[in-house]
Formats: C-alpha cells, sequence, structure tokens
C-alpha cells in the first residue's frame, strides 16, 4: 500500500515538472518574438524620426529665406522708411499737443484761481444789510461804495426776462407814532433825498427813493398814523402843469398792526412793484415810467425823523425772489439779536455832566 503511494507522488511530481518547464519555455519563447518584432519595428522609427527631423529643418530654412527675401524687398524698404519718418513727425506732433496740453491745463487752473479768489473779494448778489436788530429813531447809514470800509454794495440784476428785477425785504416794528410833528418818519431808503422835509413847497421830498419804507399817509400828509408808504422813484419827468418835480409815487398800506413784528417785501419786475405784507401779496401797482434805482447809501432810521419802532433783516436781492423763498423769510422770522452795541453797554458812565451839576443842591456845602 505505501509503495502504491509513493509511486503516485513520484509521477505527479514528474508531471508537475514538465508542467513548470512547458511554462518556462512558453515564456522564452514570448520574449523571442517581442525581442524580434521591437528589431523589425525599430529601423522603421529611425526613420520616421530622421524624416521629421530633416522636414523641420526645411521648414525652418525656408522661412528664414522668405524673411530674408521680404526684409530685402523694395516695399519692404519704403514702409521702413515711411516708418522712421513718421516716427520723426509723430515726435513733433507729440511735443506739439503736449504744450497745447499745457496751456489748457494753464487756462482750467487760473479760471479755477479767479473764481476761488471771487467767493472771497466779489460782493454778494443777495447780501444781508442788518444781521440782527436795530431801533429807528437813531439813523445809521451803511456805504455801498466798494471802495469804502465794510461795504454792503448793490447789485442789479443782469439780463432777466422781464427787464429790471430787484428785492428789498425787511421786518419792521412800530412801538408809537406820537410825534411832535407830521413828517413822515423813515425805516429805511436806498438812496437820500435833496431836500430836508422841512423846505420849501417846491420840494423834491421822494427823488432819491429806491425804494423808501416809511410810516406816512399821503392822503392825510402825516406821519402820525399806523399807515406804511413804500416810494417808488422814477427817471426825472417835468409835470406839464406845473413847475413842480415830481418823480416819484408812493404805495401805501393802511392799517399796520402796533407792537408786532410785520415783514415788508418789495419786489420789482419790470415796471411792475409789489408789496407782499406777511408773505402775501398786498399791492400791485404797474407804471409807464422806468423806475431808478440809484448809487446812493443805504439809511435806516434817523435822528430826527426816525420811526419810533426797530427794523430787523433788511435784506437785498438782485433778482425778483418767488414765493417759496418768500414763505421762507416768513418762517425763519426776524432776527431779535440787537447788531453792535445797541442797548448792549451797561456800563457807566451812561449820564451827562450836565446831569450831577443840575442835581446839586445848592444849600449843600461840599
Amino acid at each position: 500500500m505505501f509503495k502504491n503511494n509513493n509511486n503516485y507522488y513520484e509521477r505527479t511530481k514528474e508531471k508537475l515538472k514538465n508542467v513548470e518547464q512547458k511554462i518556462q519555455n512558453g515564456v522564452e519563447q514570448v520574449k523571442t518574438n517581442v525581442r524580434k518584432t521591437t528589431n523589425a519595428v525599430q529601423p522603421g522609427i529611425n526613420s520616421i524620426k530622421q524624416k521629421g527631423s530633416n522636414t523641420i529643418q526645411d521648414v525652418k530654412e525656408a522661412s528664414k529665406n522668405l524673411t530674408n527675401s521680404i526684409k530685402s524687398s523694395y516695399v519692404v524698404r519704403s514702409v521702413q522708411g515711411f516708418t522712421e519718418e513718421f516716427e520723426r513727425s509723430n515726435s513733433m506732433t507729440a511735443r506739439f499737443i503736449f504744450i497745447i496740453f499745457i496751456f489748457i491745463l494753464f487756462g482750467l487752473f487760473f479760471r479755477l484761481g479767479v473764481y476761488i479768489l471771487t467767493l472771497f473779494y466779489i460782493p454778494a448778489k443777495s447780501p444781508i444789510i442788518i444781521k440782527g436788530m436795530r431801533q429807528t429813531n437813531t439813523e445809521k447809514i451803511y456805504n455801498v461804495n466798494p471802495n469804502q470800509y465794510d461795504p454792503k454794495p448793490i447789485l442789479r440784476s443782469i439780463n432777466q426776462n422781464q427787464g429790471m428785477e430787484f428785492t428789498w425785504s425787511t421786518w419792521i416794528m412800530i412801538n408809537s407814532v406820537d410825534y411832535p410833528d407830521e413828517n413822515p418818519r423813515l425805516f429805511f431808503s436806498k438812496g437820500k433825498s435833496v431836500d430836508s422835509f422841512e423846505s420849501s413847497p417846491s420840494k423834491k421830498e421822494f427823488v432819491m427813493n429806491s425804494p423808501g419804507l416809511y410810516v406816512y399817509d399821503p392822503i392825510t400828509k402825516t406821519g402820525k398814523t399806523n399807515c406804511l408808504s413804500v416810494v417808488v422813484s422814477f427817471f426825472e419827468k417835468l409835470d406839464t402843469n406845473s413847475n413842480t418835480l415830481k418823480p416819484y409815487d408812493i404805495i401805501s398800506i393802511n392799517n399796520i398792526p402796533m407792537k408786532k413784528w410785520i415783514n415788508v417785501i418789495i419786489r420789482v419786475h419790470g415796471r411792475v412793484v409789489d408789496i407782499y405784507i406777511n408773505g402775501t401779496l398786498t399791492k400791485r401797482k404797474q407804471y409807464d415810467l422806468v423806475i431808478k434805482q440809484n448809487y446812493g447809501d443805504i439809511y435806516t432810521g434817523s435822528n430826527y425823523y426816525g420811526v419810533d419802532g426797530y427794523i430787523s433783516s433788511l435784506r437785498y436781492f438782485d433778482y425778483a425772489i418767488g414765493n417759496n423763498l418768500i414763505q421762507d423769510i416768513m418762517y425763519n422770522g426776524p432776527n431779535l439779536k440787537m447788531v453792535e452795541t445797541e442797548m448792549t453797554e451797561t456800563q457807566p458812565p451812561y449820564l451827562a455832566m450836565k446831569w450831577y451839576l443840575n442835581d446839586v443842591d445848592p444849600t449843600v456845602t461840599i
């Protein structure tokens, strides 16, 4: 039994060796075939590489020859000459354009500088004459000459649709109308009459008002009234019926409240004058004559013929203001801060020496 098993084992081992030998022979045969195939293909690959290299070299050489022939042609030489000439001319053009550009920049900066200077030195077109409140029983003169100290230049309108335009706005208060005489009482006027109110019957009382605002009733001819009068002057026209020269007109508004702040706006556009009281159009008058503007100073109040009251926020506009701005003025109201030193000085001496001398008791021995 053991013998049979050994024989079987030997036969199996022999078969395995035969299989292993066949596998090795097969692998060797495959290697041999691959080697033969590679040796057969290699010359073809080398030939292709050589031909490709020769082709690339030929293309490079042909391109180089073509480039050289183009560069040496007459057309290219002409184009190169034109290009060089253009570069030279373009350089001159560039310099010229650069110079022009510098001049343009200089002009722009110059105008900008002039504009900035005008903000500081050119007078305002709508100046505030009285920035605050002051009494009108004393005179204050505001000069309009720009060559004088602290001027308030009054500029005229330019190229407006309806011709000349301007507006005056102010707040006023009348305390009392108890005066010793019947003369008109002044709030403000642009310009001043050449005669006093007490001159001869042929006086030119309102000739230089453009405009003027007074407490005065032209019907009863008295300033002891709560009637406001706006005076406008015209270019002189002689009355053919008499020798009296009256180139002015008086627009009156009656029943002005006392001890109340009232806004008065005098608006001129063309030959039409509008009077607004507290933002409401109260009087309108159209004239045949041209309304006159003057170069006189601005007068507020008077030491002899001033109103017993106050004036505030007097302002000029070089155009006819609209309803929106009128409502803004009404909304802002008067400026109640006293200007300069009026009613603010409380330090002695505020009594004249005469008061002390008159108050001395002659029976008292000093």
